[in-house]
């Protein structure tokens, strides 16, 4: 259903109250100005017939009692019509809170639909190094600072750009792991922390965490793992 329904639905309904209430008013105010004046009319026959009257307990007359029967029908009418005109406009209270809520839920159906459509944030695949260019392209960039970053704190970096309020943790322990990640080191674990590359291009396992190989800052010039210096050492 289109919102453009309720809402036409909702304004030809108020554009017709109006007249409907106009209506009602001039008929009470045209009842009222009768009832005034014949109100009028009866005090004046009855002070008349008071004033000529050689019985007190003589009954009045049947003119005075139609014109108090004319009265009373008057007021019951316009009391009638007054009572009927507020239903009128407790009815269209009624259906218009109905209408602005069904307003509102599809207003909030369409926000909803309108956010599903959106494509789903993709991120960047991760890739493992796989050759001693890629890790001295990265050594040699002057963005990077004393050590490599992982992706779990570029992510972490992320986070806290998004909501600065929040504490963010790198340590790979604390972090939920993704089966399908690659993992590397000597300890054969996910990517965390500060990472060094070895630049033995041969090197099966590429990428350190400084903790495991005894760094705590990233190394000057070129850097083989202990695996590596084992080897050549053979």
């Amino acid at each position: 259903m289109a919102t453009g329904g309720t809402g036409e639905s909702l304004l030809d309904s108020l554009e017709n109250l109006p007249q409907e209430l106009k209506h009602n008013f001039a008929m009470i105010r045209d009842r009222n100005t009768k009832c005034d004046a014949l109100q009028r009319l009866i005090d004046e026959k009855s002070d008349r017939y008071l004033a000529s009257l050689p019985d007190p307990s003589a009954p009045p007359p049947d003119g005075l009692l139609k014109m108090y029967e004319k009265l009373r029908k008057h007021g019951e009418n316009n009391v009638a019509l007054a009572t009927k005109t507020y239903e009128l406009v407790d009815r269209y209270i009624q259906k218009l809170d109905v209408d602005l809520a069904a307003f509102e839920e599809q207003i909030q159906a369409g926000s909803h639909s309108a956010r599903a459509a959106e494509p789903p944030a993709r991120r960047p695949a991760k890739k493992k190094a796989s050759s001693k260019k890629s890790r001295k392209a990265a050594e040699e960039d002057p963005i990077y600072s004393k050590a490599i970053k992982s992706p779990v704190e570029v992510e972490a970096a992320i986070r806290q750009l998004i909501n600065p309020t929040q504490p963010v943790s790198t340590d790979g322990l604390d972090m939920p792991v993704d089966p399908n990640e690659p993992t590397y080191c000597l300890c054969n674990q996910v990517s965390y922390g500060d990472m060094v590359g070895c630049d033995n291009p041969d090197c099966p396992i590429e990428w350190f965490h400084f903790s495991c190989v005894g760094l705590t800052s990233s190394p000057r010039g070129k850097w083989f793992c202990p695996r590596c210096i084992k080897d050549k050492k053979k």
